[in-house]
Formats: C-alpha cells, structure tokens, sequence
C-alpha cells in the first residue's frame, strides 16, 4: 500500500477512538455543568421547613369545608390586612376565602356578610368571637403554622376555615404522578454516547468491509 495515499489502520482507530473519546468527554462535562447550575435555591413552594412543593396540608381539617377545593388556597403574603368574608356561598355557610397564607403579624379581618355566625380557633391559636348578624372580627396572625378554625353554630353544616402563618408550613405531596426531571446535560451526554457508538461501529464496519485500507 503507497503510505502517501493509505491509511494505517491502527492508526485510524486510534484516531477514531480519540475523537469519540472527545465527544463522550464533552457530553460528561456539559452534564457536569448542567448538574450544577440545578443545584442552586429551591423557590418551588415548598417555604422554610415545609419541605414540599405540594398545596399546604391542613391535615384534612378542609375536607368537608363548604367552598374548598385542593390547592385552593389564597396567598395573602405581604398583605398587613387580610379580609375574609363570613357567611356567604349556597345557604350562607361558608368562610370566602376557605384558606389563606399570610405573614406573621398580618391582621385578619372577618366580615360579616349574613346572621347567626362566629368565628372560633380549634387548633394552631386562641380567639374566639362573638355570635354576630353584621360588622367585623380582627385577629392578629401569630402561632400555627396552621390555624384551624369554624362557625361555632354551623361547624356540622361544613362552616370552616384555615390559616397559613408564615413560610414554615406542611405542604402535601404534589397531586398526581410525578415525571423526573432530566437536565440539558444529561440530554447532551446522552446524544454524544449515542454517536460515540455510531462511529465506532462505522468503523468497525469500515474495517471489516475494506479490511482497513482506504484509498481515494
């Protein structure tokens, strides 16, 4: 074979090998990099201790509340005043909003929108109002992280609220099924493996079929 013209072939795979190696190299540092870049702050609603990304647990006190719908909570954070509505919905006996999430030291303000109701703390405070036709109850946010609380009068009928204080609350598992997550550089280590293994098997083809001497 004229070694102007000819390719040696040990010296083609060692060429072929090298370059594949580049590539599966790269791919392996871009997933490094993207592996990375993943790893900064988690802001997907999971605040402080909560630990989760899921809607705020109120461990099923809602289940039955007249008004709830999961995940239907209000985010009031930021708001000094937060007002809530007594007494409206189909019959007059529901909380509107059912749930919110406020910030320590935020004033809840109840107003009364029909007869014969009150407000009163079963877990995470202390208040208690009176049974009232019209005007308005204020409570200052402190305690929880979930305050729980009903309608003394219509707590059977499905009266009942929550409050979220601060960022430290339980949040619930996400609903439904959960895809991983797969970052950009696992997709490009996984595109360079792929061709990796293309070329060498063209090679190895090339090899076989022209037992490793190539002329142009």
């Amino acid at each position: 074979m004229d070694e102007d013209t000819g390719l040696n072939r040990r010296d083609f795979l060692r060429a072929a090998g090298a370059g594949a190696g580049v590539v599966a190299a790269s791919g392996a540092a871009a997933a490094q990099d993207g592996g990375n870049e993943s790893g900064g702050g988690n802001e997907s609603g999971g605040g402080g201790g909560g630990g989760g990304s899921g809607p705020i647990d109120y461990g099923g006190w809602l289940d039955d509340a007249n008004g709830w719908e999961e995940g239907g909570t209000v985010d009031a954070r930021g708001e000094s005043q937060v007002p809530v509505k007594v007494g409206v919905g189909e019959g007059g006996l529901a909380f509107d909003p059912v749930a919110v999430h406020v910030d320590e030291g935020a004033t809840i303000v109840w107003e009364w929108e029909s007869a014969g109701h009150n407000v009163a703390a079963t877990e995470g405070a202390d208040f208690s109002s009176d049974i009232q036709s019209s005007g308005t109850f204020e409570w200052q946010a402190t305690g929880g992280p979930i305050v729980t609380y009903q309608c003394d009068p219509h707590a059977g009928q499905g009266m009942l609220g929550a409050i979220a204080i601060g960022e430290n609350v339980p949040r619930a598992a996400p609903a439904g099924p959960v895809e991983p997550a797969v970052s950009d550089g696992a997709k490009t280590l996984g595109i360079a493996t792929i061709i990796a293994m293309i070329s060498t098997l063209g090679l190895a083809y090339f090899f076989i079929r022209y037992g490793g001497d190539y002329r142009e």
